[in-house]
C-alpha cells in the first residue's frame, strides 16, 4: 500500500497547512490516506471529498472529516470504491485512471481511464 498524504493529494496542487482556515476555506486535516497504486486524485470542496483514480481502474472516495484526526484514527477509511466492474469492465479493458474531476457542487464525479479502451464515465460521488 502507498501512503500519501492529503496535501499530495490535491490535484490542483494547491497546499494548505492544517492550521490554515482563513479567507472563508476550511483548514485540511492532516491525515494520511492509504491508497493501493494511486495515480491521479481530485478534491471536492464543496463536499469535503477526495478522490484516488488507481493504476487498477477503480477510484476510491474518501469523506474528510470535520476535525483533524489524531492518534490511530490518523488515517482516512475510504467511503466507497467505484469501478466499472457492475458493467464487465475489468482492468484490462478499462487500464488505470487517467483523469478525474469534480463537478463543481461536488454531486459528480468525472474519471477519465487511459486503457486500451479507455473512455469516460460520470458517477454520483455519494458512491
Amino acid at each position: 500500500w502507498r501512503t500519501q498524504s492529503l496535501a499530495d493529494a490535491l490535484a490542483d496542487g494547491a497546499r494548505q497547512p492544517a492550521e490554515a482556515g482563513g479567507g472563508g476555506g476550511r483548514g485540511l486535516p492532516c491525515a494520511r490516506l492509504r491508497v493501493h497504486g494511486a495515480e491521479r486524485a481530485s478534491v471536492s470542496r464543496s463536499r469535503a471529498l477526495v478522490a484516488v483514480g488507481c493504476t487498477s481502474g477503480e477510484v476510491v472516495l474518501f469523506a474528510l472529516p470535520p476535525a483533524a484526526p489524531t492518534g490511530a484514527s490518523a488515517v482516512i477509511a475510504p467511503a466507497a470504491t467505484l469501478s466499472l466492474a457492475p458493467w464487465g469492465i475489468g482492468e484490462r479493458m478499462s487500464g488505470p485512471v487517467g483523469a478525474l474531476a469534480f463537478s463543481f457542487d461536488g454531486g459528480r464525479l468525472a474519471v477519465g481511464w487511459r486503457g486500451p479502451r479507455g473512455g469516460l464515465a460520470v458517477f454520483s460521488s455519494a458512491g
